[in-house]
């Protein structure tokens, strides 16, 4: 999973500010974001594949994973496509194969997502046409399906991209990746009820901005009412970074390598304070 809503910025020119000294762009960005109102940022569950934001969610979240010559792409996703691990932006646009690819993972994890109510998405309605910035799937805990998961749909027919069909060293990884997230998961967390965050990211031109931030309030607000905590999985140091942030810690990690791939990948399984931690949290401040 990947929020890329962090790091990705290059040095910028300067302009004076009133006093003479030099303000950044990112000083000016800052202080446009910081007087962006909450209210201007519209969270939505997709419950659907016929939801109207449906397609607008697939196709960020399939950017934000894909990553470009500027942004950095979610590493399992494109340890899973290439067998290398890709810590910088790419160096050339990455190939339509590849963009097909993740799109088409994106779109199988939405029409999956949405029967379990845990997939939402932010729009900024400061932003003309009021497009969708920041999306996730989630898997919640049974009692929140209870209460809002929607009444099924027939899913729509996918065909994979031809590469898939072409070369089968992705499906291989694919594969083998999932069923050691789901055994890792599953040691971790094992049976007790939780919310967990299956795929996060914010769309490329929209990186740095906190849309993830507002995306993990939301979640930890409806975890916290259902009193379960939150689980996720991630890779690399930025990442790892934005979700210390948010509340997260780590708890424990894994490397992942196949025959098939060059390079090994290291994941983090992190938890958010919440549930009964956050009752401990508080209980505590009322004893001290």
């Amino acid at each position: 999973m990947d929020t890329t809503d962090g790091d990705n910025k290059k040095k910028s020119e300067s302009t004076p500010k009133n006093d003479g000294v030099m303000e950044t762009v990112e000083e000016r960005k800052a202080k446009v974001e910081k007087g962006r109102s909450l209210s201007q940022l519209k969270i939505s569950n997709i419950d659907s594949p016929s939801h109207p934001l449906f397609e607008q969610a697939v196709a960020v979240l399939a950017a934000a994973f894909c990553g470009t010559t500027k942004t950095i792409p979610e590493q399992t996703s494109a340890w899973c496509i290439t067998g290398q691990v890709h810590l910088c932006p790419w160096t050339e646009t990455p190939s339509q194969e590849h963009q097909d690819i993740q799109k088409h993972w994106a779109r199988l994890g939405f029409i999956y997502g949405v029967d379990t109510g845990g997939c939402f998405c932010v729009q900024d309605e400061a932003e003309e046409g009021a497009p969708v910035v920041a999306a996730v799937v989630c898997d919640p805990p049974p009692k929140y399906k209870e209460l809002h998961s929607p009444d099924p749909e027939p899913k729509p027919e996918l065909s994979p991209p031809a590469i898939l069909k072409r070369d089968e060293s992705i499906n291989v990884r694919l594969g083998h990746f999932a069923n050691l997230v789901m055994d890792f998961h599953s040691k971790n967390v094992q049976d007790k009820p939780h919310w967990n965050v299956q795929m996060l990211g914010v769309s490329p031109t929209n990186q740095g901005k906190r849309y993830s931030s507002h995306l993990l309030k939301h979640l930890h607000a409806l975890a916290e009412t259902f009193g379960v905590d939150l689980y996720l999985e991630t890779v690399g140091d930025k990442n790892k970074a934005v979700f210390e942030r948010a509340g997260y810690r780590v708890m424990d990690s894994m490397v992942m390598s196949h025959a098939t791939a060059k390079d090994e990948v290291t994941m983090l399984l992190m938890k958010s304070c919440t549930g009964e931690d956050m009752q401990h949290k508080r209980l505590g401040k009322i004893l001290n």
